[in-house]
């Protein structure tokens, strides 16, 4: 879908000859919603890795069990944070 619109300097909207701006908007979404899989998937990782290194120091220094617990809670928190957006 082709539209020979002309475009006024400083205008945001661009045209191609190939998408409509329908398609875009899909684009648009389905990158975002790969972008929040591949962070979780990241995150998820990184919190099962955060998981065992902390029931790992939980048992080679237990006075600092709680220290380990509230630095992987909140990575969770803030990773889901950001998936969340």
């Amino acid at each position: 879908m082709y539209s020979a619109v002309s475009r006024q300097p400083g205008s945001s909207t661009s045209y191609s000859p190939y998408f409509g701006s329908s398609d875009y908007d899909g684009l648009s979404q389905a990158l975002s919603l790969s972008n929040k899989a591949f962070l979780a998937d990241v995150a998820m990782s990184h919190v099962a890795a955060l998981s065992a290194m902390e029931g790992f120091w939980s048992q080679v220094a237990p006075s600092g069990a709680h220290r380990y617990k509230l630095l992987a809670d909140t990575y969770t928190e803030v990773a889901a944070d950001m998936i969340r957006r």
